[in-house]
């Protein structure tokens, strides 16, 4: 049976690099989220943003795993580091989602309706709140599993390491 201190240690190792890792995934979630907003701008003159945003993402995805990894050899569990992870995607998917609905705000590209005052804002608010929900619960899930893999890696170092005894 797990010791509670060491239980909370790991959590809060957990949450100490799920925050660091999320402060980058979240800088790269909102910059993907400026560049697919500029990409879907209307006559498809913001194409050449698409690959910009699709290298972003891939960073996020390389950050989730390794937060993953370092959490998992610090502590030596598979649940820390996927924990970290997934802290670091909710933070990925809100800077994705600040980042395309503002851009998107700024260059006046929502969708125009026949609506017009406190139903267009409410409209606008329901939309915008679905879509953050959303792309936080899509980028959680993600964080989770790629952070997973990347904890499998760090686990076996862990245990290498704790074989070997202290240098």
């Amino acid at each position: 049976m797990p010791n509670n201190e060491t239980s909370t240690v790991s959590d809060n190792l957990a949450v100490r690099y799920g925050l660091r890792f999320g402060y980058a995934a979240g800088l790269a979630g909102l910059a993907a989220g400026v560049f697919t907003a500029l990409a879907l701008t209307p006559g498809g003159q913001g194409m050449q943003f698409c690959l910009p945003g699709c290298l972003l993402f891939l960073i996020a995805l390389y950050l989730f795993g390794e937060v993953g990894h370092w959490t998992a050899r610090r502590v030596g569990t598979i649940s820390s580091g996927t924990l970290a992870a997934a802290l670091s995607g909710m933070f990925s998917g809100l800077g994705l989602t600040i980042g395309f609905y503002g851009a998107r705000l700024m260059a006046h590209q929502l969708p125009t309706t026949k609506l017009t005052g406190a139903d267009l804002v409410f409209v606008l608010a329901v939309g915008i709140a679905i879509g953050t929900i959303v792309d936080v619960g899509l980028f959680v899930g993600i964080g989770a599993g790629v952070g997973a893999f990347g904890a499998s890696i760090g686990r076996e170092q862990y245990r290498k390491q704790a074989q070997q005894g202290p240098a």
